[in-house]
């Protein structure tokens, strides 16, 4: 793996803390997702926020969140605004971003070739008629250069044509298949419970959910 890729990092980071729970601890954190993937289904809304970055569309949309908290809405739909909106070769967005060093997300990422034609956040308004993920950042607005990292945050959103039952998990965002991979009731707590707990394990869920 890259370790230059500031990109690819941001994934390693993001789930790096279920390394450290107990069974038990995880399996709570597990019935907590799927509740609030329950509550948090299919409601019409004309944005959608995440990480601090708003996504607006052109009409009021259905929108739900998976079980890890990522944003879906049921299209076809057109995005009109996102927030922070991308100047000088920062805040970039991409549709599906492929497997390789083009990005559109920042100008200063290192060993990367920046596509100023992928930053679909250039493209507004952008109408997404089939499914795909739509990944929008948030660049450090710092002087960034060589191999300090030049993005904050990546959030995304994806658009399906079907509603996703809740407890879904998310489609991978690259490439386009954007097929449900599973549900979250079909997750056997019970065998992790068998599990003997870890050393050190986090106990406030609360701020343990916040890294995701």
């Amino acid at each position: 793996m890259d370790q230059h890729s500031d990109f690819r990092h941001k994934k390693i980071k993001i789930m790096s803390p279920f390394k450290s729970l107990s069974p038990i601890l995880f399996s709570g954190l597990l019935a907590l997702l799927l509740l609030c993937s329950a509550q948090a289904h299919a409601q019409p809304v004309q944005s959608v926020s995440q990480h601090g970055i708003t996504w607006t569309f052109d009409r009021p949309v259905e929108a739900g969140r998976f079980v890890n908290g990522d944003w879906w809405v049921l299209g076809p739909v057109t995005v009109t605004e996102i927030s922070p909106a991308s100047v000088d070769g920062m805040h970039g967005s991409m549709l599906n971003p492929p497997i390789h060093r083009d990005v559109a997300f920042d100008r200063r990422i290192q060993r990367n070739t920046y596509n100023e034609e992928d930053n679909v956040a250039l493209q507004l308004p952008l109408p997404i008629a089939k499914p795909a993920s739509l990944l929008s950042s948030i660049s450090l607005l710092e002087d960034r250069v060589r191999d300090n990292p030049q993005i904050d945050t990546i959030a995304v959103l994806t658009v399906l044509m079907e509603r996703p039952p809740p407890g879904s998990l998310r489609p991978p965002y690259q490439g386009d298949d954007k097929s449900i991979p599973g549900n979250l009731a079909d997750v056997n707590i019970d065998i992790l419970r068998r599990l003997p707990p870890v050393e050190a394990a986090p106990t406030d869920l609360q701020a343990l959910a916040k890294e995701f």
